[in-house]
């Protein structure tokens, strides 16, 4: 039974996960023993209403002492790596919700810290673990393996002026779909915003991958177009959680990390690189 210490519980997010864990299927693998929050009031909340048997711990370094794995579900990726810190620090597998970080700097030494210590990690959006994101994957191979893919297109949400870290919070779900569809070797992005909404282009060494960003996009639609014709895609990402969940379970028990430490970072990168030509109008080469 893995001890999980739950971090950061404000988000619709961290309820779910709670949920998952407290279902018959999460109970005979994991059970929450610990919680911690910025906001005390946000503690009690939910551990009355999700987490009945866990204790509110008074600081991330005493939780880190009694459990044997943690999720970080804070809204702002700027706390991220401060408090997975006292986690990997001990060299338990943790999972970050997305973003990792909202910052390369904080990414680079998240990972940087969890090498040292020989921790496994996972993060970032579940987009990229539901079954329609793995469909187009395969797709998607197929066309590049026979050289016919010439372009794709992913649309999905995310705001410029959210409070959470602003464009952080949300785009990583379409950066992450787009790395797991079309693959981890981005070479360059640049980008436009208009009213609100932003258009960036993913450079691939035979293609490129045209990412739209808008602030009230519910469902992501994914397009891969070449061999003579346009596949369309209405994503259903229903089962993220579950997948996301299950996912952790497995590198926690099996100390096997899903994606190396440098997929992991990757998206920090591409949505730092995204602003970045938006505050230049430059294309912004990823090395």
């Amino acid at each position: 039974m893995i001890r999980i210490a739950l971090v950061g519980v404000e988000s619709m997010h961290a309820a779910r996960f709670a949920e998952l864990i407290a279902s018959l299927e999460g109970k005979q693998r994991a059970r929450i023993v610990g919680i911690w929050d910025t906001n005390s009031q946000n503690a009690e909340k939910f551990v009355a209403q999700y987490a009945p048997d866990a204790k509110i711990a008074d600081s991330l370094g005493d939780l880190a002492e009694c459990v044997d794995a943690a999720i970080i579900t804070d809204r702002f990726g700027s706390r991220h790596f401060e408090q997975a810190r006292p986690f990997l620090e001990c060299g338990m597998p943790v999972f970050v919700d997305k973003p990792l970080t909202a910052s390369p700097g904080d990414a680079a030494a998240l990972v940087q810290l969890a090498r040292e210590r020989n921790a496994c990690v996972l993060s970032g959006s579940g987009c990229k673990f539901a079954g329609d994101t793995l469909a187009l994957k395969q797709i998607a191979k197929k066309m590049i393996c026979a050289d016919e893919l010439h372009s794709g297109h992913l649309h999905y949400a995310a705001d410029l002026k959210s409070p959470y870290d602003g464009f952080y919070f949300y785009a990583s779900h379409a950066v992450e779909m787009v790395l797991e569809i079309f693959g981890y070797d981005i070479k360059s992005v640049i980008a436009v915003e208009k009213a609100g909404n932003v258009t960036a282009i993913a450079g691939y060494n035979r293609f490129s991958v045209v990412l739209t960003f808008a602030p009230d996009q519910a469902v992501p639609v994914c397009f891969l177009i070449g061999g003579g014709k346009t596949i369309s895609w209405s994503m259903n990402i229903s089962d993220i959680f579950a997948n996301q969940l299950s996912c952790f379970l497995d590198m926690a028990e099996s100390k096997k990390m899903p994606l190396s430490y440098e997929q992991l970072t990757l998206p920090v990168f591409v949505i730092d690189a995204i602003l970045r030509s938006l505050a230049t109008g430059k294309e912004v080469t990823l090395s």
